[in-house]
């Protein structure tokens, strides 16, 4: 049903003229179709019997359409809803695991991310202040990554990354942007936040699975906080170089 409505909902003008001309023309023909089979001809010549109709169809076609066009809307916005976190208006991690179990070959790594003692900001400063640096970091991560690359929030204070690039060099590269310190000003409470975080990375040239690639990628985050914090250590337990 979803797809049907996809299909038929009008996105144009133009798609508004051909889907109206394509249901009255589908409602000539059933209605000629009905009419010969119960009768065994026209009761009128063809040219009035297709006016008729098309006068009467019209104006039910163009609220069909709009119900769909309605339908159509109210299933993007679900969508959304269900994909999206609505902090940081990221993909949320259920669109992340969706991508990544559907994707995962075309990726060239996984990237964890936490930040670092967001806790402390929490407890110093309002949960409110932390909302305001998640926002910020996610600003950050998406300002970091390259076209193609997807930055999700995966839960509380983590974030990952799906990197596109297979080269080594491009994902030191990246994950060195990523780790890169940077601040959250909160206009309001007159603050500035210095934020770091630490990472755990995992390359998709080995033929993980899908749970083996999530354990890795937490296990070299855990390493990374370890061993200091504000840096990013390749799986299993390599620091990038």
């Amino acid at each position: 049903m979803e797809r049907l409505v996809d299909y038929l909902a009008p996105r144009g003008p133009l798609d508004w003229v051909l889907k109206t001309a394509l249901f009255i023309a589908a409602i000539n023909g059933l209605n000629l179709t009905v009419e010969f089979a119960m009768n065994g001809a026209l009761s009128m010549s063809l040219l009035a019997h297709v006016q008729t109709t098309s006068m009467v169809a019209f104006p039910f076609t163009l609220f069909a359409l709009s119900i769909i066009r309605h339908q159509h809307r109210l299933q993007g916005q679900l969508k959304h809803l269900a994909t999206t976190d609505m902090l940081t208006g990221l993909p949320n991690r259920r669109e992340l695991l969706r991508r990544l179990g559907e994707e995962r070959r075309s990726f060239g790594a996984f990237i964890l991310l936490d930040i670092d003692h967001f806790k402390r900001i929490n407890d110093r400063h309002g949960h409110a202040v932390g909302d305001t640096c998640l926002v910020r970091c996610a600003a950050h991560l998406s300002g970091s990554v390259g076209p193609g690359d997807v930055v999700a929030r995966y839960g509380g204070e983590e974030f990952a990354v799906l990197a596109r690039t297979r080269d080594p060099a491009a994902l030191e590269a990246l994950t060195t942007r990523l780790c890169e310190p940077f601040t959250c000003t909160v206009a309001v409470e007159g603050l500035t936040v210095p934020m770091t975080l630490s990472a755990g990375v995992v390359r998709a040239d080995a033929d993980l699975g899908y749970a083996e690639l999530l354990r890795d990628a937490d296990a070299a985050l855990y390493h990374a906080k370890d061993t200091g914090r504000n840096r990013a250590v390749f799986a299993p337990g390599r620091p990038a170089a």
